[in-house]
C-alpha cells in the first residue's frame, strides 16, 4: 500500500504554490496587556507603549486570534489533499525588521511556498512543505513573514505496509 497521493491531487497542491489563501484581518489589535505579558515571559525590555514594537513572537498572536478558519488552515488543507494521516510542524521562524506595533492594525495571509518529494522518514513515508504566513500593514506592505516547515506522513505497520 502506498501513501502517495494521486497525481491529480499532488498537481492541484503544487498549482497552489505562491497563491495567497485565507487572507483576513486580525480579530484583535495588539494591546498593551498582551505585549506586557509577552515581554515578561521573554524578558523583552521597554515594550508596552502605543507605537512601540512588541517582540517578534507577537506576530503569531495576531494570526491565532482568528478562529475561522483554523489559524494555520492551509497546513491542514495540504495534509488532507496529500492523504496523510499525520502532519506536524518541524520548524517555525519569523523574519521581520520589528515586532508588531502596539495598537497597529494588520492582516495576514497563508501562502504555500514548496512541496517536497515523498521519501522514507523516521516516522514513516512522507513529504515536507513550507507555508509562509505573511503579515501586511494597512497599506498592503508585507512587514513580517512567519514560516512553518511541516512534515506529512503515514506510519508503517510492523509488516512494512503503510497504515
Amino acid at each position: 500500500m502506498s501513501s502517495a497521493p494521486d497525481s491529480e491531487a499532488l498537481a492541484a497542491v503544487r498549482r497552489s504554490i505562491g497563491r495567497p489563501r485565507y487572507t483576513q484581518s486580525a480579530q484583535r489589535v495588539l494591546d498593551v496587556a498582551a505585549v506586557e505579558a509577552i515581554a515578561a515571559a521573554t524578558a523583552f525590555p521597554g515594550a508596552g507603549s502605543v507605537g512601540v514594537a512588541a517582540p517578534l513572537s507577537a506576530w503569531s498572536i495576531l494570526m491565532r486570534s482568528c478562529v475561522e478558519p483554523n489559524p494555520l488552515q492551509l497546513h491542514f488543507d495540504v495534509k488532507s489533499a496529500l492523504g496523510y494521516e499525520f502532519a506536524l510542524i518541524t520548524e517555525n521562524r519569523v523574519v521581520a525588521d520589528a515586532g508588531p506595533a502596539v495598537g497597529g492594525r494588520y492582516r495576514h495571509q497563508q501562502v504555500l511556498r514548496s512541496v517536497g518529494a515523498e521519501s522514507e522518514r523516521s516516522v514513516g513515508i512522507g513529504r515536507s512543505w513550507r507555508i509562509d504566513v505573511e503579515y501586511l500593514d494597512a497599506g498592503g506592505t508585507v512587514v513580517a513573514v512567519e514560516s512553518y516547515e511541516a512534515l506529512g506522513y503515514s506510519r508503517r505497520a510492523a509488516n512494512g505496509d503503510v497504515r
